[in-house]
């Protein structure tokens, strides 16, 4: 007996803002993320960036508009945060100040969306032995915040790639909830 039923593919597009301190491993995350690039020899930058992927899970079609900005920008700066769907905040392991910073920016992305999937990513695991961030700290300031928790490094493609995996599941079962709530 031959099975007829069909999947509904749904094209699905989020925004992701990447937020981190300069030389947090921004751009490296994106650019391991997006085309699997790693250029050791990357200077820290302050600049906007942004990049596109596309990719498919289950029956949903995503695809990602990654913005990149250096933590310090988005505090108030609402055209920033319009259309969010998600953020990381990044923060380098090896650096104790950068992952002091981060609450006040959940603090501030909260406040325009209160349900925002935020994923909190220790960067630099590479560096273990110049480690200043606890992660068990780390993970407990996640679940204090309600944010996910992660940590990698860029040079390692499959880290990389489960760090948005994790901050995409969050947006998915957000999407499929919210869905099912404005059904009732």
């Amino acid at each position: 007996m031959k099975n007829n039923s069909k999947f509904i593919i749904k094209m699905m597009q989020y925004k992701i803002l990447v937020l981190g301190n300069k030389d947090a491993g921004k751009t490296s995350l994106c650019k391991k993320f997006c085309s699997n690039e790693f250029d050791l020899e990357k200077k820290p930058s302050c600049k906007s960036e942004t990049f596109s992927k596309q990719l498919q899970i289950y029956e949903n079609k995503i695809k990602m508009f990654i913005v990149i900005y250096d933590m310090k920008t988005i505090i108030d700066n609402v055209n920033i945060q319009k259309d969010v769907s998600a953020a990381i905040i990044i923060y380098d392991i090896t650096k104790y100040n950068n992952f002091e910073e981060i609450e006040l920016v959940i603090t501030n992305l909260r406040k325009y969306n209160p349900k925002l999937p935020i994923l909190i990513l220790g960067n630099k695991l590479d560096l273990e032995f110049l480690r200043k961030v606890d992660s068990e700290e780390a993970k407990e300031k996640a679940e204090e915040l309600n944010c996910i928790f992660a940590e990698n490094m860029c040079t390692d493609s499959q880290s990389v790639k489960n760090s948005f995996k994790l901050l995409l599941t969050e947006i998915l079962i957000q999407y499929y909830h919210d869905e099912s709530e404005n059904e009732k």
